[in-house]
């Protein structure tokens, strides 16, 4: 008899882990059924690639290259960068990332905050036709800066987005303070 208990308890033990794998089993499945069943296309992103393309010419316009405000002459360095290039799921928009250096000539003002207009013009390759006009507002703080220089120089960047109709048409970038 001692031994039919214990051949009694082990064949418990054995349906109740035939049980518990038996229900596992059935959970997974109806986990990858349901997970199958959905539609993730919209989850998951895709990847997203920036093409990059060759930049239409640029330049300052001279009589925006520099500009007075309150005693400080602002002008644009001349080492700008313009990147252009089109993300893969957007082709029918090229965007143009401007990367400029604002100098600041200053000459002992008390002016702690200083505020311009940067402006991008976009012609066609003739120039006769403004295609777009962009004004960005900047401000430039003098108490940011801990260097007593004649000279300080800011970072800005700024993106213009156009249809990729208009660029494959030709055209030409202008940049300008105001």
């Amino acid at each position: 008899m001692v031994m039919l208990k214990k051949n009694s308890c082990f064949h418990d033990n054995l349906i109740v882990l035939t049980i518990i794998m038996f229900k596992k089993f059935i959970l997974t499945f109806l986990f990858l059924c349901i997970l199958t069943s959905c539609n993730f296309k919209n989850l998951i992103p895709k990847n997203n690639e920036l093409v990059y393309i060759d930049c239409p010419k640029s330049l300052i316009l001279l009589a925006g290259s520099k500009k007075i405000e309150k005693d400080v002459i602002l002008s644009i360095n001349k080492n700008y960068r313009i990147d252009c290039f089109y993300n893969t799921d957007q082709p029918d928009k090229t965007i143009f990332e401007i990367n400029y250096i604002i100098d600041a000539t200053n000459s002992d003002t008390d002016t702690s905050l200083l505020s311009f207009d940067f402006w991008v013009f976009l012609t066609n390759k003739k120039e006769n036709i403004k295609i777009d006009e962009l004004v960005f507002q900047k401000i430039i703080d003098f108490e940011s800066i801990d260097n007593d220089s004649e000279v300080s120089q800011f970072s800005f960047k700024d993106q213009v987005i156009i249809d990729s109709e208009k660029y494959k048409e030709g055209i030409k970038i202008f940049i300008s303070l105001n």
